[in-house]
Parts: C-alpha cells; structure tokens; sequence
C-alpha cells in the first residue's frame, strides 16, 4: 500500500534538472515553505545542461512543494524531469491548494534515494500563453512512512474536542449538533479523521477563504467564493480545513446563499448575521427577517425610514405563514393593520408577527396640527388635505405644515391674521417662515416648530409683504393717513390733505402723511429718532427765524423742512440777511444786533436792514469802499448810498433789504466820511495796484461839495499819471501775499509758481494764484488748516471766481476774490476744494457727529453731559474735544444696503451680525446705511466681536 505526500530536503541545496526542447521548460523553481518565498542558490550550484534554464533552491527551511512553470505545454511526453539529492528524509506536511484542472503526464521524477520508490508528475493547465504550475507526488510504501499508527489530528486550528475517554470526540455530517459550542464537525477522508475541531473564530465560516488542506486525500467538497458570490468546488486532502468546506453544492448553498435567497437586498457578507425578535443583533441600516426557524431569520439589508408606507409584499417559497402589514393606501384616521399570507422568503419590513405588533408600529392616529381649532375632514373622514389647487372652503385657512399630511384646512379665530401674535408652535420640526409685527408694522424671520401656529405665518418675506400693511412708522404722533390699510405716501405730486404734513424721511419709502397735530410753525424743534444724520430746518417762534438741525430720520413733528427757503415760505420769519454764511450769534443761538462800525469783530460787517432784526453781524470783508455795488434781494425800497471807486464818488441806490454787502450806508455823509479819504487805482496796462491815503486839504472845505469834489477828481487824475510814469520807470514789484511776504530768490527777484496744477513752492510756502503771473508767487504759508480758516475776499479790486471752505456748512461755496491778500483757504475750483478739505471733520471713526440744534457746531459730551440714545461720547485726538459719534452697536446691526444706483457700483463691506465676519457686497453709491465700510480693515476693527 502506498499513499501520496511531499518530501523534505534539510540543510542543503537539491539539484532540479530538467531536459527536452527549449520552448517547453522556461524556468523551475523551488517554492519553500512557510513564507512562500522563491530562494534560488548560488551561482555555483546552478545547471548548464544543454543550455536549458535550471535552478538550484538551497532549502534551509521546509520544502513545501515543487512547481514548475512554464509558458508551453505543446508536448508533454518529450521532456524528463529528475530530482536528485545525497540523501532526503520524507514527512508529511501541509500544502497549498491545488487548481481546478489537471492533466496527467507521461513525464516521470526519479531520485537515488531508497525512500522514495516512484515519482510521478500532474500538471495543471491555465492558459497557452500563461505559466504552467506542475505538482511531483512522490508515492512510497505506507509501512516506510514516519508516525503510522498514531492517531491523526486533522484540525486546521489547535486540538480537536476531546471525550470522555480522552480521545477525540467523534461526529457525522447528520449530527453535527454533537460539537461543543466554539467547535465544528471536521468531515474527513475516515471516521478517525470526522472530528469535532475548533472553529476559526469568524462569525460567519462562508467568509473565510478556500482551505484544500493536507494529507494524500482527494475528496470532492464545496466552498462559498466570498467575490463570485457563488459556491465553487474543490478538492480536499482530508486534514486541516476550515468550516468554509461542504460535502454537496446544496449544502453549501444552503448555508452560504441563504441570505440571497432570504433576503430582497443581501447584506455583505461580513455583515450576516442571523437573528430573532426579541433581540437586536442586526447591526445599521438592517432589518431582522422573522422566518418560520433560526435559519430564515436572518439580518437583511435596506431598511426603509417609514416602514409602515411599504406596499405589502407576498414574497416567495411554499410557506403559508400568516402575517399582519399596514396598508399604505389607506389615509383615514381609522387605519387598522391587515392580514396576509406570507410564502416565508423576499418579505420587507412591513411584516409584522401579530396584529399587536403591526398596530402598536403603523395605526394612523390623525395628527391635527391647527391651533385655532379642529381641522377640516372630507367625507372619508380623512384630513382635508390643501394645495395650491385644492384650497380651503370660507372660514378655514391653509396649515403648512413640515410635510403634506400637516397641510390642512384650519379653521378661522376671527382675528385678522396681521394682528395675530406670532406664534412658534410645537414639534420638532424648524420651518423657517415670516411673520408680520404689528408694532413695528415690518416682516421678520422666526422658526415655526410644526404644528399649532395661527394664521400669521408666511413662507416668504413677499407673501407677508403683499398680506399686511408693511411700514416703518415714521410719524410722531400717531399712525400715518392709511388708504385701503395701507399708508399713504406722499410726494411734489401727490400731497397730503391740511389736517396731514408729507414727512420726508431718508428715503423715499419714509415718506408719509403724517398728523400736523396743530400749528406747525408752533411746535417745538424735535431731532426724532432713527441712525440718520439729515439736515434740516425748523422754525424757532422766539427769534421768528428758520435754523438748521440734525434730523435723525423719523418720530420727528411738522415743524421740519428740507431747506430754508420752505421754512421761511411757510412761518412768519426774520429772514437772514447776510449774502454768504449766516449771522453772527449771541449765547442765546440768536443774532447779534449790531449799530456801529466797531459792534462787529473782524471779519463781519453790520448789514443794515430795515429793522433790528435785519440788521445784524454778517460775514464778510471791512473794506467797505473797495467792494462793488450790491443792490441785493427782496421786497424792500430802502435809499441807500455806495462807493464808486472809478469816479471815487458816493452814489446813492435803492437796496432791497436782504443779502448786501458792507458797500451800503444809510447817508451820502457816511459814505464819504468813510470812504472819500481813500484813493484806490488800477492800472490795466501792469496790473499793479498802488493805494494813496489822501487827506482832503483844508482850504477845500469852504468850497460846494461838488467842486470840491470836480477838484479832486482832477487831482486824482494827475496823481494817477504821475505813478503810472513812475512805476513805469522804476517797475516796482507789489507784494501780493496776504500775510508774509513772497519767496525771493538771492538776488532778491520775486519768484514765480504755475497757474494751475500742482503747487511747485518749496515747505513753507504756498502758491499765491492771482489775476496774472506778476501775482501769482510764492507766499509763505500760516500754520493753521486751509480749511479751517475763515473767508477773506482779499483786496485789490480784481472780482476772480473763487472757492472756499464754509466750516458752518460744511461744504464749498463760490466768492469773489479781490486778487491780493486774503489766505489759504481760497481755491481755483468747487474740484480742488472738495479734494483739500473733504473730511477735514473726521471727528468719529465711522459716519458724521452729531450736531447741536444750529447745525454750526459739534454737540459737546462729557463725564457730566451724556450723548442721547443711540450716540457715544469720543474723544478727538489732537483736537482737543469731544464729540457724539453713533454708537457701533447700533449702525453695525443695521442691513447691510445696496442703496440705489447713482453712479458705478463699487465693493464696499458690511458687518454680518450671524457669521461675525465681515462680507463684501456691490453698493450703487447713493442711499443705504452706515454698515458700509470703504475697507475690510475698517470694517473688522469697528464691528467684529474681539475675541
């Protein structure tokens, strides 16, 4: 008797030698054992015999087979292979599996040993083209091999289970239930060899790979091919396999494939798991399928978010198995669970043991989320379910709800639904919807839980917008003139009716018929409230005058007008009487009476009017005989008396009352008693100016004025060609610096500067632009800011259009420059005035201060003076001051505003309160509000929290 195993060559090198054509054997190699490595010998060992490739394996470790490779296999008779070695001791031990096909060959093994009597060879084809792997199996006697007679263990993993007696404990393939738990029955080639081994330790024995095992066995067995999804066979040796090995196809699939045949989706195979009903052994996203036994109840795949919607499912098999499952299409309020049969495989989850259990899951108890009482059923006595298509009848209103069985007909509180409260209701859901406020008359966002609201709830900010009179009350006193609930704006066309005012806001949407609520022209002045800084005027009953405020944008009265000339147009006033600026004032804010030359400090003159109240301080030059005639505006016929320089006579003129100039007396005395001591003269030809103070002698006064004056006159003249003939000879240089002298050079020649563009003076110096280059020169400059220094027209006669910065009004206006003198604050254009002193009240960091009631001056805080709501107190480096600035907290939280487009858009960047950050956006230049910072940086200092 003999029987198949593999031989063991130790410490040393085993000579392979092959022979035949040279298309046939490519390579061999010797494949050793436990690591599966190819080892090849030294160069020294290798076989050149008939130029055939041969290898010679040094086989330190256990040989475990040998495989031949090669790429032909056309004739297989042809070629011999021989194994030689000095001496080979043989053993039985494990291989690796053999593949599915084999083809016996004619090619014998011999080797010298006396161990081995035959060697015969099997090889297994694959392809033409790829390798061919061929097994030797060496036979020998039974009674030569090493341990016969022993018991054989034939466990893949550690000892098999052990009986009474000590010996291994025995089962069959109809009792394999006789294992203990944590072993299987190992089906060998004998009944020695069907033992209990342990088992693997994987939950599911289908999961682990093929195992042919060892020994000399060829038993036909099946295996699950975890990546073919399929049972595949194989042949096994006998001994040391594992629970992946059945002796039929049907047992294999059976065990292997119940999952596929259970289950509509199959779980992965890693995953299968068998269950039962009163435990959870399925792991996510599985459900347990209750067979009629241990075997169909497994874990399945796919399980569904609403079971109790699934369609019933029959399934298939020959069971009859009675089942309960809740109708899907059944709406009604009084759903109750069905029977069926069930045919015990392909089920899904609506399934259910007990009409109990089907009922305690699925029974539709209608849940009704109205909050203003029952909702509306149909005649099925199923919800009333409402669409855009299917609306609700009279008296009720539409519920949306989170999901289309909460979308019912509510019925009506008699409430109007843009007076309701709103209201968040209960659930869990977190609908975003939009309310209407009554108080503030706006929409705003809320979260409504789901169930249990009213009425005022809107999917979007316009269908509240179009449902409810949307408005910010801008009136003070009461509520707007409302037209169809809504209120009523106003316009130069549309006007409001004489118990309303049009209140004119910062925008256009601000404007509204507000009440009068009386004489408006009686009301006190009122700043309102709001984040807006608007100009305006008001009428001050006491001085029966229109003065400048700060409107803050709304809550304001109807003494409020956007200029002064309505202001004036509407209340009985004293009208300003000064042409440029405004008059000055005592400590009271009122005008400063004046009645002499001296009453007025520099820089103002008395304009005399037709009673006190127009007779006040206003700005402008003292050089009273060198301005022009101005017979001003208004409705007065007052007979007044001026200076002509070129004839250097009073004449007298009819004044108007209003906007005059210091050039205006009430006598011919005056005039010339003020003016007829000064001799101005022009001289076109050079454009040099030259005074002469010239006393009247006193032999004149005996004579008539007018000869006096024809005298003079004449004088004058020959005077005035005497300097011409002068200045002609000796071509003196007139100074025409305002303060300073001009910059001249070493040989003491003034030095000249451009017209126009960029100032080329050096440090120090500033470009004194006048009528010709003989005045336009280098001046030295004052040390205070261009624009903060008051209006000098200058002197000299010349009537220049020019530009200066009004620090009352804050902007630049038009005047007439004399050509010499003057200061700094004089400018060639509106342009480079805007340029120069834009900004130059950058009290706070963002936005204008707040100003007193007069419009000219800052209004001062302190420890003891508080700013109002909505402003902070902030301190002015460098300047010495205080001022109110808007308070962050206030203009960061406002929207962020497009404005409306006025000019390009440009990115400007806003504070979003939710992120906390600061985001860009496209501002249309006009409009908007103060959450609009011209920088990221800017904006990030100013509103970002500080972590």
């Amino acid at each position: 008797m003999s029987y198949s195993l593999w031989y063991t060559l130790l410490s040393a090198c085993a000579s392979v030698i092959s022979h035949g054509e040279p298309n046939f054997l490519q390579h061999i190699v010797i494949q050793t054992g436990c690591f599966n490595i190819y080892r090849p010998c030294p160069e020294r060992y290798r076989s050149r015999q008939n130029n055939l490739p041969s290898t010679i394996s040094p086989l330190s470790v256990i040989t475990r087979r040998l495989l031949i490779r090669t790429n032909y296999i056309d004739d297989l008779t042809t070629t011999t292979v021989s194994l030689t070695h000095p001496s080979t001791t043989a053993t039985t031990i494990s291989s690796p599996p053999l593949p599915s096909e084999t083809v016996p060959s004619k090619m014998t093994a011999t080797t010298p040993t006396t161990s081995i009597a035959v060697a015969t060879l099997e090889t297994t084809r694959i392809t033409d083209t790829a390798p061919l792997t061929a097994l030797a199996t060496l036979e020998i006697p039974l009674s030569s091999s090493p341990g016969y007679g022993k018991d054989i263990n034939p466990c893949k993993y550690g000892e098999s289970a052990k009986g009474f007696n000590q010996r291994p404990l025995m089962c069959s393939r109809s009792n394999s239930m006789a294992c203990p738990k944590g072993f299987f029955c190992h089906i060998g080639a004998s009944r020695a060899e069907t033992v209990c081994c342990e088992r693997s330790g994987l939950a599911d024995p289908c999961s682990l790979p093929v195992e042919e095992g060892e020994g000399n066995a060829r038993l036909e067995r099946y295996y699950y091919d975890y990546n073919s999804k399929n049972c595949q066979q194989f042949i096994y040796r006998g001994v040391r396999g594992n629970e992946n090995s059945f002796g039929t196809y049907e047992e294999c699939r059976h065990e292997c494939m119940r999952w596929d045949l259970i289950c509509q989706i199959s779980p992965k195979a890693s995953e299968h798991r068998s269950c039962s009903v009163n435990r959870r052994e399925c792991g996510d996203k599985q459900w347990c399928h209750i067979g009629t036994s241990s075997y169909s109840s497994l874990c399945c795949a796919g399980t569904s978010d609403n079971l109790c919607e699934l369609p019933v499912a029959q399934g298939e098999g020959n069971e009859t198995i009675t089942r309960w499952f809740a109708d899907s299409n059944d709406h009604s309020c009084t759903r109750r669970c069905k029977i069926f049969t069930y045919k015990g495989f392909k089920g899904n989850q609506n399934n259910f043991l007990t009409k109990e259990d089907c009922e305690k899951q699925c029974k539709r108890e209608c849940e009704d989320p109205c909050g203003t009482g029952v909702m509306l059923m149909n005649p099925g006595y199923m919800p009333f379910l409402c669409t855009a298509t299917n609306i609700c009848p009279r008296n009720y209103w539409c519920h949306i709800g989170a999901h289309p069985d909460t979308t019912v007909c509510c019925p009506e509180n008699g409430i109007s639904r843009c007076e309701q409260p709103m209201v968040e209701g209960t659930g869990n859901s977190s609908l975003l919807r939009w309310y209407f406020e009554q108080i503030s008359r706006k929409c705003f966002t809320f979260y409504y839980h789901g169930k249990e609201g009213n009425q005022n709830s809107f999917l979007t900010e316009d269908d509240c917008k179009n449902a409810c009179p949307v408005y910010e009350n801008p009136c003070g006193n009461g509520e707007p003139l409302l037209m169809n609930g809504k209120p009523k704006r106003c316009n130069s066309e549309e006007r409001c009716p004489q118990t309303h005012y049009c209140h004119i806001g910062a925008n256009r949407t601000e404007n509204f018929c507000c009440h009068k609520n009386g004489n408006r022209c009686d009301q006190p002045m009122n700043q309102g409230e709001g984040q807006s800084l608007l100009l305006r005027y008001y009428y001050d009953k006491d001085s029966y005058r229109c003065r400048e405020f700060v409107y803050l944008g709304s809550r304001g009265n109807a003494n409020n007008f956007l200029n002064e000339e309505d202001c004036e147009a509407t209340c009985p006033v004293v009208p300003n009487p000064c042409a440029y600026g405004r008059p000055l004032t005592n400590g009271q804010n009122g005008p400063i009476i004046c009645g002499g030359s001296e009453s007025c400090p520099e820089d103002y003159y008395c304009h005399i009017g037709s009673s006190p109240e127009t007779t006040n301080c206003c700005p402008g030059s003292n050089d009273t005989c060198k301005l022009p005639l101005e017979i001003g505006k208004g409705t007065e016929q007052l007979q007044r008396w001026y200076f002509d320089r070129k004839q250097q006579m009073c004449h007298q003129f009819i004044y108007r009352g209003l906007y005059g100039n210091a050039n205006n007396f009430i006598t011919r005395g005056t005039c010339q008693q003020i003016c007829q001591g000064f001799k101005f003269h022009k001289l076109n030809k050079t454009k040099k100016f030259f005074w002469l103070n010239f006393h009247v002698p006193q032999f004149f006064s005996p004579l008539p004025l007018s000869i006096t004056s024809i005298v003079i006159s004449i004088l004058i003249r020959t005077l005035e060609f005497i300097l011409i003939v002068l200045h002609c000879i000796f071509c003196p240089q007139m100074n025409p610096c305002g303060n300073g002298t001009s910059l001249a050079d070493k040989e003491g020649r003034r030095i000249s500067c451009k017209a126009s563009g960029s100032d080329d003076c050096p440090n120090g110096y500033l470009c004194h632009r006048g009528s010709s280059s003989l005045t336009t020169q280098c001046c030295s400059g004052q040390v205070k800011n261009p624009c903060e220094q008051v209006l000098s027209i200058g002197y000299g006669g010349e009537e220049i259009p020019r530009w200066f910065y009004d620090a009352n009004y804050k902007k630049c206006l038009e005047f007439t420059y004399g050509g010499l003198g003057g200061n700094e604050n004089n400018f060639l254009s509106r342009k480079s005035c805007e340029e120069s002193c834009r900004g130059q009240k950058d009290y706070c960091p963002h936005g204008d201060p707040l100003m007193e009631a007069s419009g000219k001056a800052l209004a001062k805080c302190g420890v003891d003076d508080a700013c109002p709501r909505g402003f902070i107190c902030n301190v002015i480096d460098g300047k010495n001051t205080t001022a109110c600035c808007q308070d962050p907290a206030n203009f960061c939280l406002q929207p962020i505003d497009p404005g409306r487009q006025c000019k390009e858009f440009e990115t400007r960047y806003g504070y979003d309160p939710e992120l906390d950050d600061c985001v860009y956006y496209q501002y249309g230049g006009c409009g908007g509000t103060l959450n609009n910072f011209e920088t990221l940086e800017k904006c990030t200092e100013i509103c970002c929290k500080n972590d």
